[in-house]
């Protein structure tokens, strides 16, 4: 009889754990593979979503719905759980349950493997981050916040509006160079078109400000062009790159020759200030360190004052042992408006762009520069 009752007792025991291995998988598969979809965002508007699932820590898509969505092709072949996209000069095929993928017939690896659910071959999102995926749609495509977010590519974008009393800036930032030509078209309009450049994206926005009421930059064929509309108030206005951070970067690679006492932005904060010392579409990483130290714009461990005033003749120049100012926003242009330096305290103003009146002198390096006294 304990044979018989031992037998009993190991299938109880038997069909308890499967029921219990079961009921784990069970739990483990639904945290495992937690299906949805995720939105598609293209030019700032929603643009329908794509099934998709997490997996590990690792968003995974459905590689037919997000192929065609990006503007891609695609074919499936079932029995060989395999999905081929292709694009303008691009091949990509992806093999479930494999990480590495094909690329124009090189091999690559995903950080996760290719999956199969319900029927659909789920790729990482990855994948169609690839460089050469975007370049093949002709679209740039991030994953933020849970969202693909879809730009066509871009020389340039509108980063900020700075609005101040007496002044209004709009601020753009530039991914390579970019030249621009300017007019005023009327009393109240200014344009500034960009020859073979192109936006991140078109825009019409109010400002309602005394000095700029609204303005709108759209993309054509071949240009972009920005309106601006002034407001009552504006009197003068200007369109130029700042070049100030090259000055600096000069100034600090000769800390023997030079020193960096100050800088006046009203543009930007502290923070971003650090963000673009570091770092220059056009000119690099900065050689050296950059940080916020105690609320301080601190370079290379020395600490830098840093003002944001609209008016140069409020900037303490003197206080702060400046001898030298380089007026690089494109405003100051004359030897009258610059004389707001000199009131502060500095002894030499050296304007970055080309001056608006013929009492300030204009020297080129390798032209005329022997000329200064």
């Amino acid at each position: 009889m304990r044979p018989l009752f031992r037998g009993r007792v190991f299938m109880l025991m038997k069909r308890v754990w499967t029921l219990l291995v079961g009921l784990l998988a069970l739990c483990f598969s639904g945290a495992a593979y937690a299906q949805g979809r995720t939105p598609v965002v293209v030019s700032g508007r929603s643009a329908g979503n794509i099934p998709s699932l997490e997996a590990n820590g690792v968003t995974y898509v459905d590689v037919q719905a997000a192929a065609r969505k990006f503007g891609a092709g695609v074919e499936l072949f079932a029995q060989s759980k395999q999905a081929k996209i292709t694009a303008k000069g691009f091949y990509g095929i992806l093999t479930a349950p494999l990480p590495e993928i094909i690329i124009n017939a090189k091999p690559q690896t995903l950080s996760s493997p290719v999956l199969v659910n319900g029927g659909k071959i789920m790729a990482p999102a990855e994948f169609f981050l690839l460089s050469s995926f975007q370049k093949a749609v002709g679209k740039r495509i991030a994953l933020t916040d849970g969202k693909f977010m879809v730009e066509r590519p871009f020389d340039f974008a509108r980063t900020d509006n700075v609005l101040h009393e007496k002044d209004t800036l709009l601020v753009f930032e530039t991914e390579k160079d970019v030249r621009w030509s300017s007019k005023q078209v009327n009393k109240h309009t200014v344009q500034i078109t960009f020859p073979g450049a192109t936006v991140k994206r078109d825009e019409f926005f109010r400002l309602k400000t005394p000095f700029i009421a609204s303005a709108e930059i759209r993309q054509s064929r071949t240009d972009a062009v920005l309106k601006v509309i002034l407001g009552k108030n504006a009197k003068d206005w200007s369109f130029s790159e700042i070049d100030g951070r090259l000055v600096f970067r000069a100034a600090m690679e000769q800390p023997d020759k030079y020193e960096v006492v100050g800088i006046n932005d009203p543009a930007i904060s502290t923070e971003y200030m650090v963000y673009m010392t570091k770092y220059d579409t056009i000119h690099g990483r900065f050689n050296g360190t950059a940080e916020v130290v105690d609320g301080k714009f601190t370079v290379n461990g020395k600490t830098i004052e840093c003002f944001d005033l609209m008016n140069p003749a409020e900037i303490p120049w003197g206080e702060i042992g400046a001898e030298y100012i380089v007026e690089s926003t494109g405003v100051f242009t004359t030897t009258e408006k610059c004389q707001a330096h000199l009131e502060a305290g500095a002894k030499k103003v050296i304007i970055s762009a080309p001056a608006k009146d013929s009492e300030t002198p204009t020297f080129v390096m390798g032209v005329n520069h022997k000329n200064y006294t």
